[in-house]
């Protein structure tokens, strides 16, 4: 006689195991990420994470494996002076329904494997000319000339 309760919750159980790990079935380990150096581009730059690290020369896009730490970027170009730049990891919003879904599980293996994790996608760094003020100085204020001078008796 066929049991209609594990029939019926069978299907339910095999699609809850197989959806667990929705974060990082949908979004992976890694990440793309575009790093742009206005004005400078050929910029050969590093992004490092606590898993480990990766070069891109600008404008180009790398593949960086996802963690919960930040990502830090240094760029480097002859005559420029280094970029950086640096950002914390956000969540990604998968998460939340695979918590539903996979309950503490499916939470727990994007946790471990770093796909609850995001970086933004595009990065700009900054970097000025090499013997450029990071903050200019302001212009001289002008002097007394004898024509600007009041008369003398």
């Amino acid at each position: 006689m066929i049991n209609y309760r594990i029939a019926f919750a069978a299907p339910f159980a095999a699609v809850s195991i197989a959806l667990s790990g929705c974060a990082t079935v949908t979004t992976q380990m890694h990440q793309e990420i575009s790093v742009t150096t206005p004005m400078a581009d050929g910029a050969s730059c590093s992004l490092q994470n606590v898993r480990g690290m990766w070069m891109v020369t600008t404008p180009g896009k790398v593949q960086v494996l996802k963690s919960k730490t930040e990502v830090q970027i240094r760029c480097m170009k002859d005559g420029f002076q280094d970029g950086y730049f640096s950002e914390a990891a956000g969540i990604e919003p998968w998460v939340w329904g695979n918590f539903v879904i996979g309950g503490l599980l499916g939470f727990s293996l994007d946790w471990a494997t770093g796909s609850i994790h995001k970086y933004r996608p595009d990065v700009v760094v900054r970097m000025s000319p090499a013997g450029a003020a990071a903050n200019p100085a302001p212009p001289p204020q002008p002097t007394n000339t004898a024509s600007n001078r009041p008369p003398t008796s």
